[in-house]
């Protein structure tokens, strides 16, 4: 299989390439459907969620919510930008944003498969594009099970306890968030293959954005360094995480300093904005049912594929999942509520794009890349 993760290059065959290529028909209707899956998404969000109290459209765009949230400038300035210009509601606002994310999300999906050269045509990446919304909405959008008791006897009959869903917290920079992850993911690994100024200099703006976006994008500093280091000399590895730290703590720093004065009422991690919920968050798992649950609805399902045929991720792939998935999965393990799946949005798109790579790998064996 021709691949960025593999660092060779390989042509597709011209008649391959000429036969299968898409009409502008074909084009514009992939478009149109993009579009109106985006609107569809971007419904279901809007209305089977809800901000949280702390972080309401209303305190987002003023810049009066509470740390770490108020930390997180890029969607609420957007807004309040929006907002200054036309005479807009702040739903309608972050709505229109919300949709944009989507459609965003679709786009870098598509890319993320022509670099990997999942599908066995252009038409056949751009219809896998698409599934990416299915993970990306069940980690969103479909509530928690909330299970107080699994099953019980009743008047000697078996029958099941007491379950109830548990809606989810809304926050504008979780899509965003997934959407630069794995941009900046695809970035990495183009630099891995062929280092270039112009891919470092949109790998460093898309991470200004990413950051002001969310603080999360530290995580991905250590998944770089795996990435890297065999392939580029050790003190650039070295020069280029110095700068990206640096870079980091000139976004974080300021951010901190102007909104110190509106702490997290429920921070419990020392000196920072953060909670703790790692006790709770474990104890969910003693239950098999909910198990069961979260290990089928993570990732859409594409998790078990992930871990089931785990021989035939690429070896770059499982750099990221290890280097960058696993230890933001234990973070948000630790510092966020399991029930609000959406603490681990930012994984999702890897984990789908590391599903689809197994799949095609194992159904062309011969093609694949193992290392």
């Amino acid at each position: 299989m021709a691949d960025i993760l593999s660092g060779r290059d390989m042509a597709y065959s011209e008649a391959a390439s000429g036969s299968l290529s898409l009409s502008r028909g074909e084009r514009i209707g992939w478009w149109v459907a993009a579009c109106l899956a985006s609107t569809l998404m971007t419904g279901l969000q809007i209305t089977a969620t809800a901000p949280f109290k702390l972080a309401s459209f209303e305190r987002l765009i003023q810049f009066q919510a509470n740390e770490p949230f108020q930390c997180r400038v890029l969607v609420p300035a957007l807004a309040a930008g929006l907002q200054h210009l036309a005479p807009l509601g702040t739903t309608l606002i972050f709505a229109a944003i919300e949709w944009l994310f989507w459609l965003l999300l679709i786009v870098v999906a598509h890319r993320a498969l022509v670099s990997c050269h999942i599908g066995c045509s252009e038409l056949a990446r751009r219809m896998l594009a698409l599934t990416i919304l299915v993970p990306m909405g069940v980690q969103l959008l479909v509530p928690d099970l909330h299970i107080k008791s699994g099953a019980g006897w009743v008047d000697g009959l078996l029958e099941l306890g007491q379950w109830r869903i548990w809606p989810l917290f809304y926050y504008p920079y979780d899509l965003p968030a997934a959407v630069f992850t794995l941009g900046l993911v695809l970035l990495l690994l183009r630099l891995r293959r062929a280092p270039s100024r112009r891919d470092l200099a949109v790998f460093a703006l898309i991470f200004v954005l990413a950051t002001l976006n969310r603080e999360t994008t530290i995580f991905l500093l250590p998944c770089m360094v795996l990435l890297l280091w065999r392939q580029w000399p050790p003190g650039r590895v070295v020069q280029l995480l110095i700068s990206l730290v640096v870079l980091f703590l000139a976004i974080e720093l300021p951010l901190y300093w102007l909104f110190g004065d509106l702490p997290n009422p429920n921070r419990r991690i020392m000196a920072t904005q953060y909670e703790t919920h790692l006790l709770e968050n474990l104890g969910f798992f003693t239950s098999p049912f909910y198990t069961a649950w979260f290990l089928t609805r993570f990732a859409g399902g594409l998790a078990l594929i992930v871990l089931f045929w785990w021989r035939w991720v690429g070896g770059p792939l499982r750099l990221v999942l290890i280097g960058y998935a696993l230890p933001l999965f234990l973070f948000g393990l630790w510092v966020g509520r399991l029930p609000e799946h959406r603490i681990f949005a930012e994984i999702v798109p890897l984990v789908w794009l590391s599903a689809l790579y197994a799949i095609h790998a194992r159904l062309e064996p011969s093609n694949a890349i193992r290392g």
